[in-house]
């Protein structure tokens, strides 16, 4: 669940953790013999930055190009992922949660409340219907859980479930 913050656009910085992190978690799992692995994604990876997404679904394809290198490397992560599914016995799948709040949160929450202090939340972007989504971090934890019980149960449920990708909604 290890991501620098989405609002730091710094190329190397995301792709060092999200793309170079995310094979080596791979690799370390293959090595030792882990059997499931749940990748934190982001619904950012099928964003463009212009279209807006509205009853979006897994099936959603990655745009050509991302909004920003926090978007474009999470994907390169969830791509490593699911190619990663069924290598020496590991079963993988993605979740998208999006914008994490909750007890023990030092980034969202603050980060809203702090440009709300600085006067930049005064501004309306587009005809102000936009939508946004934002999950509570237990709901975070119980996506997790049931995502391993399902990868694990065997069967039709974990065939149906390694290498796929699960998004919030």
């Amino acid at each position: 669940m290890a991501a620098p913050d989405s609002s730091i656009n710094n190329h190397q910085l995301q792709y060092s953790v999200n793309v170079q992190g995310t094979q080596n978690v791979i690799d370390a799992c293959v090595d030792v013999g882990v059997k499931r692995l749940i990748y934190t994604s982001s619904p950012s990876v099928v964003f463009d930055g212009v279209h807006g997404i509205l009853n979006g679904t897994e099936s959603m394809a990655y745009p050509i190009k991302h909004n920003d290198s926090y978007s474009a490397t999470k994907a390169e992560g969830e791509e490593l992922i699911m190619k990663a599914n069924g290598r020496n016995g590991l079963l993988t799948c993605c979740i998208r949660p999006s914008s994490i709040f909750g007890p023990g949160d030092r980034l969202l929450v603050p980060s809203l409340v702090a440009a709300a202090r600085a006067g930049k939340s005064k501004f309306i972007i587009g005809d102000g219907n936009n939508l946004y989504d934002f999950t509570y971090v237990e709901n975070v934890a119980h996506a997790h859980v049931c995502a391993e019980r399902a990868l694990a149960s065997g069967g039709d449920v974990s065939t149906k479930a390694a290498g796929q990708v699960f998004a919030f909604s």
